[in-house]
């Protein structure tokens, strides 16, 4: 539900991402896998200025003060984009003005140690207005999280934790609002034993949705609740690991799935590992696929939607290599009812049947100086019915990215995507290669100035049909973090 556009970078420490279906760990809508986000917590004060080209300009001003038995971190930010024409002029209803982006957002967290317990609290808001051909969107995000985690018994631990996220989405061309919330309860508890790890857990989720639009349907006041239990585990025995999960979901308008998962590693001496995994995956549609009025018409929600249900094999093998590591991982996904926007009108439609199938392989190598990674996916993503290539996937993606820290004061990189060609709903939108260039300066270790120059080639692709990509541009950030024992 949380839309990840109006999260500020300055608050993100890491990303860590983990492919295949984890459902049956994480929940009906990891069907695909799982983006875990790690927010900063701050030492001191920082702030930060960011400009560059279409009147793009940010500013970010944050303190904060942790210790052993407390921690709290408040921060907030402005960003402001006069923008380019977003579509082209094949687009439906084509208007070649600027279409800008404006945001402000705040966050707060804190922490407190409580006996053998520890209290968490986190809050985040922003209020964006983005601009498209015919209007523009006001979109309010607010979300919140509590937590308490403690120790219970020798080798048990547990955290109970509550959550909320709301948006509300208001289109005045449109005579558009709809508004969406989001409550979640979980209860987890962690068993250590001799030889594996234990996850047990119980979650309550509350979704409601209400659409306001008198123009473009009828008004929809909609709720549903989720309830499930699930036990996931991992451990190793001599050369052998393992870790599988099993989730039984209790869905109030879908009704029951129980999904699973199981992966299997063998160490191959003191260097290599190869492994095999299983999973299944289910999704429901979230409120926006099956109720959103959409934008005039377009983009709309199907109320008829099925939930989706995966399965997925993946087989690697990881060597290291002096001091780097290269994997070679295969995977096969088959999807039921997969959701997708097509048709005329570009509605939220079921794919009855469909398949991914391929090989990536990827690098990974840090000299005394020097840094890379590489990945290349080779993959065909289709319709099993029609045969036909799933739209905007491509067949061929390569990615990579080399670092040079030069010294204390300066680190160079370049990253590198290519891209084939994708097959869009009038079109087939053509390969690309892009390149941008990185460049950082830290004269003491309070000052860091960072450059980048995006899109370094000025090359004209497309992501989407009728929808442009920046050109060549020039983004320079200045950072104030007096702090010496902070992280960036």
């Amino acid at each position: 539900m949380f839309d990840l556009a109006h999260l500020a970078p300055d608050q993100i420490e890491r990303i860590e991402i983990v492919r295949g279906p984890r459902a049956a760990q994480w929940g009906w809508d990891a069907i695909g896998g799982g983006i875990h986000i790690v927010t900063r917590d701050l030492h001191g004060p920082n702030a930060s200025l960011r400009g560059g080209r279409w009147g793009r300009a940010e500013a970010h001003a944050g303190v904060g003060s942790q210790g052993e038995a407390h921690g709290v971190s408040v921060a907030a930010g402005y960003r402001r984009l006069t923008g380019f024409s977003a579509t082209d002029a094949s687009a439906f209803g084509h208007d070649p003005d600027a279409d800008g982006y404006w945001q402000r957002h705040g966050s707060a967290r804190g922490r407190v140690a409580l006996a053998n317990h520890t209290a968490e609290a986190a809050l985040f808001a922003s209020d964006a207005d983005v601009e498209f051909d015919q209007g523009r969107t006001d979109a309010r995000t607010l979300s919140g999280a509590f937590a308490l985690d403690g120790t219970l018994a020798a080798g048990w631990q547990h955290r109970i934790g509550y959550g909320h996220a709301r948006e509300d989405l208001d289109t005045p061309a449109f005579d558009s609002r709809f508004e969406s919330r989001r409550d979640s309860l979980d209860w987890l508890h962690t068993v250590t034993a001799e030889h594996s790890t234990w996850l047990l857990g119980l979650s309550w989720q509350r979704e409601s949705g209400r659409s306001l639009s008198s123009f473009a349907g009828p008004i929809i006041d909609r709720s549903r609740d989720n309830r499930a239990g699930f036990v996931s585990g991992f451990g190793q025995f001599g050369t052998i690991e393992w870790q599988a999960a099993l989730r039984l979901d209790d869905n109030s308008q879908f009704g029951d799935a129980t999904t699973g998962s199981l992966a299997v590693g063998h160490a191959l001496g003191r260097h290599g590992r190869v492994r095999a995994s299983w999973g299944e995956g289910f999704r429901a549609p979230n409120f926006n696929e099956l109720y959103s009025p959409g934008f005039g018409g377009l983009f709309a929600g199907n109320p008829t939607l099925a939930p989706e249900r995966a399965r997925s094999l993946e087989l690697a093998v990881e060597w290291v290599l002096g001091s780097g590591e290269i994997e070679v991982a295969a995977f096969d996904t088959q999807v039921r009812d997969q959701i997708a926007f097509d048709g005329p009108l570009f509605a939220a439609v079921n794919i009855d049947r469909s398949r991914a199938q391929g090989i990536e392989i990827s690098h990974d190598w840090h000299g005394r100086n020097w840094s890379s990674r590489t990945a290349l996916t080779i993959q065909d993503v289709y319709d099993r019915d029609t045969g036909l290539a799933l739209l905007r996937r491509p067949d061929h993606q390569f990615d990579s990215a080399i670092d040079w820290h030069a010294n204390d004061h300066w680190r160079f990189g370049v990253d590198v995507q290519v891209l084939s060609e994708r097959r869009d709903f009038d079109r087939v939108l053509g390969g690309f290669a892009r390149v941008d260039l990185r460049a950082e300066w830290r004269p003491d270790p309070i000052w860091t100035v960072q450059a980048r120059i995006e899109n370094l080639g000025d090359r004209d692709y497309r992501l989407a049909s009728g929808f442009q990509t920046p050109g060549r541009n020039l983004l320079v950030t200045l950072i104030w973090q007096p702090s010496a024992d902070s992280e960036r």
